[in-house]
């Protein structure tokens, strides 16, 4: 759903300045902030990054917000929040088995662990493989049958890599972060392409809930 908000601070929503929309989300849906496991991820929209939000719902509890206006505050001044309506995403139809050849573009800069530690600047098969199937596969289906068989059965290989390393200075408890823009070219199966589909509707990677991840996937 859309989020707008009144009156409008000092300086536009970028993605330096997300956790300020981020924590009055949080406290209006009144859940704790889960780093691995998210309550929503917000989505960028407009000509241009930070000129409009949308929000997607992980979990119901969000659905109540839709068609409502809430009081809040952001970057500590009292501010009015309004939703819009639902808008709900159907699971992805990838009809075809079989290798396929997809590219992957950055639309917000894409942070990944390389080892569960250190940021990864540029993204192999084996890092966009692990993310798709880490906690993000968890997200789609409490099914533990489910996930088993997805994680054995997705391939995801790069066959080109046109990425610049990127910065953002979240600043507070989520510090800095170091990620990837620009695309990538890869080979995958149906599985992978399935999660790939997911991944640009839902963010793809870590800090989706601050406006990151958001990609777009397209054949080649």
């Amino acid at each position: 759903m859309s989020v707008s908000y009144r009156p409008l601070p000092q300086w536009p929503i970028e993605l330096r300045n997300t956790p300020g929309l981020h924590g009055a989300l949080t406290a209006i849906l009144g859940q704790p902030h889960r780093p691995r496991f998210p309550n929503f991820a917000l989505i960028p929209h407009g000509e241009r990054i930070g000129e409009h939000w949308g929000v997607y719902w992980f979990t119901a509890a969000g659905l109540r917000l839709a068609n409502g206006t809430f009081s809040g505050a952001l970057f500590d001044r009292p501010t009015e929040f309004r939703f819009g309506p639902t808008w709900r995403f159907k699971a992805p139809q990838i009809e075809k088995r079989g290798r396929r050849r997809l590219r992957i573009d950055a639309v917000t800069p894409v942070l990944m662990r390389s080892d569960g530690v250190m940021w990864c600047v540029r993204p192999t098969g084996k890092h966009l493989l692990a993310s798709l199937i880490g906690d993000f596969v968890q997200r789609l289906s409490p099914s533990d049958d489910w996930t088993k068989w997805v994680r054995e059965h997705a391939r995801v290989d790069t066959i080109e890599i046109e990425t610049q390393p990127t910065w953002i200075p979240f600043g507070g408890h989520f510090g800095e972060a170091s990620g990837w823009t620009g695309s990538v070219t890869v080979e995958t199966n149906a599985v992978g392409h399935w999660l790939l589909v997911a991944a640009e509707r839902m963010g793809l990677g870590s800090r989706t809930a601050l406006g990151c991840g958001r990609i777009r996937v397209m054949p080649c």
